[in-house]
Parts: C-alpha cells; sequence; structure tokens
C-alpha cells in the first residue's frame, strides 16, 4: 500500500499532475468535467455532481483502504468543508471541519472576527421574513442579502426598497441567507498563503467596480496595490486579525475582501480559505 493525493476538480485547466510531479505520488482524480489529461492519472472517478451525489464522499472512503490517501486537495470553495470531513475521517493533516466552516459560513466567519476585535458590517442571518423586515425596520435601506456559503457574489442583491424586498419575498425567500447594511466606499482584497500561522506571501488589491458589478455585466478587475502604501500597509494589519480569530490550518490559501468606507474605516467583507481568481 502505496500513499496517494486525492483530488477534487472542477476545472479544465488545473493541471494537478504537472504540479505534482515532483512528489512522485499517486494521484486519484475525483471530477465534473471531462479534460484530455485524464489518462494522466492513477484512477479517475467521473462524477456529476460532488453536491448532489452524496456517495461522493463514500466513494472516497472506499478508494482510501487502497490507495492509502495522506493529502486531499479541494480547491473550490464548494469542495473545502468535503475535504475536511474527509481528513478527519482519515485523520491526516490539512484543514479540519472546524476551520473550513468558519471560512464559508459567513455568519459565523463575521461573529468569529468581530469577537476578535475586526470590524464588519451590521448583519444578521435570516430564517424568516420577519427577520429581514426586523433588520430593515432596524438599520434601513439599503441593504445587501446574500447566501451564508455562498460563493463569488452568486445569488447576492443590493435592495433599496420596500418594493424590491416584496418582489423577492414573493418569489420566496431562500435557505441559508444573511442579510447586513449596504456599505458605501471602495473595495479591497488580500490574497496569499499562510504556513502554521506564519504568512508567507500575500498582496493586497482594489477592485475595479467591486463584485457586484459581474453580476449585473460589468467587468471585474483589480489593481495591485504599492506594498509600502498606508491602506496596503492597513489592509495586512487587519487581515493578521482576521486570520487570527478564525481557526486556522497547517497550510491554508486566503482570499480576503474588506471594505474601505467613505468615512476611513475598514470592514471584513468576508474571507476565503482558498486561492483567489476564478
Amino acid at each position: 500500500n502505496g500513499m496517494a493525493i486525492l483530488i477534487f476538480n472542477r476545472s479544465k485547466s488545473f493541471h494537478f499532475k504537472e504540479w505534482l510531479s515532483d512528489l512522485n505520488e499517486e494521484l486519484v482524480l475525483f471530477t465534473q468535467v471531462s479534460r484530455s489529461d485524464l489518462d494522466n492519472y492513477n484512477h479517475v472517478e467521473m462524477i456529476e455532481s460532488f453536491d448532489q451525489n452524496g456517495w461522493t464522499e463514500i466513494r472516497a472512503i472506499e478508494l482510501h483502504k487502497n490507495f492509502n490517501f495522506h493529502t486531499i486537495i479541494g480547491h473550490s470553495e464548494y469542495d473545502l468543508i468535503r475535504a475536511a470531513r474527509l481528513r478527519e475521517k482519515f485523520c491526516i493533516r490539512g484543514q479540519r471541519v472546524e476551520s473550513a466552516l468558519a471560512f464559508r459560513n459567513k455568519v459565523l466567519m463575521k461573529q468569529l472576527a468581530a469577537k476578535g476585535g475586526v470590524e464588519v458590517p451590521t448583519f444578521r442571518s435570516v430564517n424568516s421574513s420577519i427577520d429581514l423586515f426586523e433588520f430593515i425596520e432596524e438599520n434601513g435601506f439599503p441593504i445587501v442579502i446574500k447566501p451564508i456559503d455562498g460563493g463569488g457574489s452568486r445569488h447576492t442583491q443590493v435592495l433599496y426598497n420596500f418594493d424590491e424586498m416584496k418582489l423577492i419575498l414573493q418569489q420566496g425567500l431562500p435557505t441559508n441567507l444573511m442579510v447586513e447594511k449596504f456599505v458605501s466606499g471602495e473595495m479591497y482584497h488580500v490574497d496569499g498563503i499562510m504556513r502554521n500561522g506564519e504568512i508567507l506571501f500575500s498582496c493586497a488589491s482594489r477592485y475595479i467596480n467591486g463584485c457586484l458589478a459581474f453580476t449585473k455585466g460589468a467587468s471585474l478587475g483589480s489593481v495591485i496595490l504599492d506594498k509600502k502604501s498606508r491602506i496596503s500597509n492597513r489592509l495586512h494589519q487587519a487581515l493578521s486579525t482576521v486570520l487570527a480569530s478564525l481557526p486556522g490550518a497547517p497550510i491554508l490559501a486566503f482570499h480576503a475582501e474588506f471594505f474601505h468606507t467613505d468615512d476611513d474605516r475598514l470592514l471584513l467583507c468576508e474571507i476565503a480559505s482558498r486561492t483567489g481568481g476564478g
């Protein structure tokens, strides 16, 4: 029984075999997309949807008996918790469920960050239309509603008045929802990698248009900031506080988003434990 790496893949352009070739390890690929390089892997499972197919994890447990996985790679936002559960099951190193959940569940994330001294927008989880109504009674419009565990601005909406809210509610309130006060200002992101609590590399950038522009068909881009600039330093300080307040992992890539408000405050929008980029 050798040692092997289990990879969850949703991309045509991630060349895992090439990137991991110097390890000379057996590679097992679970993939949702067909790729031209499937022959390069020791074992491949084509699965239409990891998320819908609850057998995915059980298949991994079955294969573990033969392959003896020591590492699990789940790059996508949507595979982080799955990978963490399997690591716990196999008793192997890497991000655990507690950490994956904190980086996926935006309500939990903001509670932990706020407790750690990071400023966050006013928010609450929404389990009913009354929760939403009460939030507006207390905070007014505009508001942002989004899934607690979404990714890439999917299903994120800004509501400016009761008419817009009524439309949303008449369509049926999505589950796993949160609401927060809309924050006016510039938006930044900080990307990097951390090992055993130490930031090995990080880079701050300013969004052009901001994430929500993408949902309206505008382009989304960003400009890398000068490392010596005041805003870059402030973003890195805020990032350190955020990372210290969430349960970590031996190796962690991160993609953090911050608002820089019109009155010069930095607020955490959210942070993901994955590399940035599409």
